[in-house]
């Protein structure tokens, strides 16, 4: 699911992602997480909407939510390392 919305973001030039991200951050406080995103609450909401309605995700389950947010942070790092090595072994060719 998290490949998947990280692709729309791209395709679209959306933040669902983030927002999905700081939402949970924030404990689905909506003042919070509007202000941190620099939205207005109402764009905030429609943003949730489309993530309920789009991804099927019930943000009702904190069990679930604390599970998506450690699979999001777990994905971050995941690829922060992954493009870390990869520029590891492009500074290792350059040197050679």
């Amino acid at each position: 699911m998290i490949k998947q919305i990280e692709t729309y973001d791209i395709q679209h030039k959306t933040e669902y992602l983030k927002t999905v991200t700081v939402y949970l951050e924030n404990m689905m406080d909506a003042k919070k997480t509007s202000g941190e995103l620099f939205i207005h609450r109402n764009t905030l909401r429609q943003r949730i909407q489309k993530i309920i309605s789009d991804w099927d995700i019930d943000f009702s389950d904190s069990i679930s939510m604390i599970n998506l947010l450690i699979a999001i942070k777990s994905t971050l790092v995941c690829s922060f390392y992954s493009s870390d090595l990869k520029n590891d072994q492009g500074n290792l060719r350059n040197r050679a």
